[in-house]
């Protein structure tokens, strides 16, 4: 990654640009592409009075320009924090990846909870110690180095998705509230109605008490603040009371903020808030990056957004300790199926609009491990069973398809089962996978359940969480799992 930089006043579209990233961070790439475009459409001399550092490893070949260029994905991170005056003020309360395939004009959002229970990766400021995901980003930036905190994040991330990160873009709630304010509001549908408790006050020391909010289901015109309640809210009856129905509000808004971001009044607005809004963006994304996805926006379909989230419903499952409190750990050992469900979404995201029929196929005396692989592919989302055949197990495994039906997911298993064979099958709509002796299940894994399941419905009583100590020569560790 490159050197980060804040938005200048003496450099005025490339401050600009910034402050279409910071969006970015809240409306994801889809905004930075449609308002870079906005960008090089208003303005006859884009490069104008600019005062541009050209970072050593981002020269043309290397930068977004060379990756578009040669068809590569690139993959940013959005992290938004809630910034000082908040209670934790630098615990990332959102954490995406906006994955851009230049080849197929396609962007993947993917969402990653706050509660994932990871290692955290070292930092000048910390050896590696175990926390949830949210806490990486404050490893530096609570000791006033965000640049830190971001290298923290993104190492850490790599570890736990096994992509790798290009770019990344953090910004905080006030960031958030004034860009949204500034393009007049967003529009988004609420899919169902709740009620959520909510703080009445950022900071607990001017207010630690809280209020209820509540939004009706359909059509919704939201300013800043409200858009940020619905993004944030999570203490709620139901379904709209899980991180992972808060990681789908936030999705809704991003592409919500997109359809405000491309006129030229909104892009006139957005002009003068660069200086007001230096301190609360951060971000490696350079001027010719930006122009690189501008170019891209002119064959981008909004379309072809797909979105993808880590949950209970895939490869996470929960559990509780009193170290950890509430925490999301993988079904299985390390992070394997974790790496493997983000590939589905992110490098095989067509899959995901695929719906075959799969059969994993397995001699009598192994169909324990059968079972377990077609476990592992329902955890990933596909459709899956076991069937057992009288012939023996071959060596290799090899995967049979019926030709044009769903070649995406059959990529993806050759993938998942190490490179597998692909052939032609007979019957349409279904793949049936031979499970060669060369696979091998994972071990499962037992969360901590040290605590009893609170009943079903109940609203928990909110907590206002404050960053922890961070001690170099005491980090804390992961209680050992109970099998």
């Amino acid at each position: 990654m490159g050197s980060f930089r804040v938005p200048r006043l003496s450099a005025v579209v490339a401050a600009c640009a910034a402050g279409a990233v910071s969006i970015v961070a809240v409306a994801v790439v889809v905004i930075a592409i449609q308002f870079t475009r906005t960008i090089v459409s208003v303005s006859s001399d884009p490069l104008r009075d600019l005062d541009v550092r050209v970072v050593p490893s981002q020269t043309p070949s290397s930068g977004v320009t060379g990756m578009i260029a040669r068809g590569e994905r690139i993959n940013v991170l959005l992290l938004g924090y809630g910034g000082a005056g908040h209670d934790g003020a630098f615990l990332t309360d959102s954490l995406m990846i906006a994955s851009i395939e230049p080849q197929t004009a396609a962007v993947t959002l993917f969402s990653i909870p706050r509660d994932l229970w990871v290692t955290i990766s070292k930092s000048k400021y910390s050896g590696t110690f175990e926390a949830k995901i949210n806490e990486a980003f404050s490893v530096g930036a609570s000791a006033g180095d965000r640049d830190e905190g971001i290298r923290v994040a993104v190492a850490t991330i790599e570890s736990v998705l096994g992509i790798p990160i290009d770019r990344t873009i953090a910004l905080d709630f006030r960031a958030f509230r004034t860009v949204v304010d500034a393009i007049g509001g967003i529009d988004v549908t609420v899919d169902r109605s709740f009620v959520s408790m909510y703080p009445k006050n950022d900071d607990p020391s001017v207010d630690a008490s809280w209020i209820e909010i509540s939004f009706a289901a359909g059509a919704q015109h939201m300013d800043g603040e409200t858009a940020l309640r619905y993004a944030r809210a999570r203490y709620s009856d139901g379904p709209e009371g899980s991180d992972f129905a808060r990681a789908k509000r936030q999705q809704k808004v991003i592409l919500g903020a997109k359809d405000r971001i491309v006129s030229a009044d909104v892009f006139t607005k957005l002009f003068g808030l660069t200086e007001a809004l230096r301190d609360n963006v951060r971000t490696d994304l350079s001027l010719s990056d930006i122009q690189a996805l501008a170019s891209f926006a002119r064959a981008y379909d909004d379309e072809r957004t797909v979105k993808a989230a880590l949950s209970t419903d895939n490869v996470l499952q929960n559990g509780y300790s009193k170290q950890t409190g509430y925490a999301l750990w993988p079904k299985v050992e390390g992070w394997r199926e974790v790496h493997a469900y983000a590939e589905r979404a992110i490098g095989f995201s067509a899959s995901l609009s695929e719906n075959p029929q799969i059969v994993v196929l397995v001699s009598g005396e192994r169909v324990a491990i059968g079972a377990q692989a077609a476990r592992r592919l329902t955890d990933l989302g596909l459709r899956a069973r076991v069937d057992a055949t009288d012939s023996e197990a071959p060596a290799g495994t090899t995967i049979s398809e019926a030709i044009s039906v769903a070649d995406s997911t059959a990529q993806f298993l050759s993938d998942y089962f190490t490179d597998s064979l692909i052939a032609t099958a007979s019957a349409p709509g279904l793949i049936v996978i031979r499970l060669g002796l060369d696979w091998a299940p994972p071990l499962e894994f037992a969360a901590p359940n040290e605590a009893p399941t609170p009943t079903p419905g109940a609203t928990p009583e909110p907590e206002r969480i404050a960053v922890p100590t961070l001690r170099a020569n005491a980090p804390p560790t992961r209680p050992t799992p109970k099998r």
